[in-house]
């Protein structure tokens, strides 16, 4: 039997605005409105899904499938993704900060993509972008 386990969710990210000189954007598209706001590491109210760190557990522990090559391989171990909280709750920008290889990046990168809309973080009163990271633990048993 295989399990799939998720730990704490952490913040990651930069406090600052990205360099606009270094995107290029095709001349008949518009620059989304976020572009160039703030992304925040910690704020007053950190976003949330559902009601509370279990929601996430629950979420990945019943959409998240083993990938059949990393069974056969035996390949087991700790992903690490980072992804922004966007201010209407979407889940944006998100990457592999640790992978671990034979499909299992791809697929909780896939089953973050699945999630829903989070309550979003607030900082003054106001719903900001926040940088977030998520370790997911693979273990064949």
């Amino acid at each position: 039997m295989e399990k799939v386990a998720i730990g704490t969710v952490t913040q990651h990210g930069s406090d600052t605005s990205p360099d606009l000189s270094e995107i290029i954007i095709p001349p008949d598209k518009e620059v989304p409105v976020e572009t160039n706001e703030n992304v925040f590491k910690w704020v007053e109210e950190m976003p949330k899904y559902k009601t509370d760190e279990s929601d996430i557990y629950k979420f990945f522990a019943e959409n998240i499938k083993y990938p059949e090559i990393a069974k056969r391989a035996g390949v087991e171990g700790r992903i690490t993704l980072a992804f922004i909280v966007s201010k209407d709750g979407s889940i944006t920008n998100i990457s592999v900060l640790k992978g671990i290889g034979a499909g299992c990046d791809e697929e909780a990168v896939r089953v973050l993509g699945m999630m829903g809309k989070w309550t979003p973080g607030r900082q003054n009163g106001n719903p900001v972008r926040v940088a977030m990271s998520i370790p997911i633990l693979f273990k064949l048993q």
